[in-house]
């Protein structure tokens, strides 16, 4: 009798998660949920905890989306009424006087912004 393959968590977890995607129905029951972590002997403890895990997990992913969203709307609202008063400061002196300043000071804050934006993805791709 030849004896039988084991798989680390990791393998499981891979194996599992490309059994699932080929499946024609994606959706799964809690139950069915259930039935898959008893067969693993995963106990309901264990389950409920990462379930939460994975819904806190799910909510910061929507949120930090947001805010992604939310940064670039500011972007494109910055890019425009910065070239307008530019354009409107360059036909009224003939350079570039006054814009500097609604443009700079604008700009310090949106670029905090976009750090804040850019920075918790990465953190959040870092700890993954």
């Amino acid at each position: 009798m030849a004896p039988s393959k084991t798989y680390s968590a990791e393998a499981i977890q891979e194996i599992l998660a490309i059994a699932a995607a080929r499946q024609p129905n994606d959706a799964f029951t809690l139950q069915q949920l259930q039935e898959m972590a008893a067969e693993l002997n995963i106990s309901q403890e264990v389950l409920e905890r990462a379930e939460q895990d994975w819904g806190r997990q799910q909510q910061q992913e929507a949120f930090e989306t947001k805010r992604r969203q939310r940064f670039r709307q500011q972007l494109v609202v910055y890019v425009v009424v910065n070239a307008s008063l530019i354009l409107l400061d360059i036909a009224s002196s003939g350079s570039i006087t006054w814009a500097i300043y609604p443009l700079l000071g604008w700009g310090a804050g949106l670029l905090l912004e976009g750090g804040n934006a850019c920075g918790s993805t990465a953190k959040s791709l870092a700890v993954r």
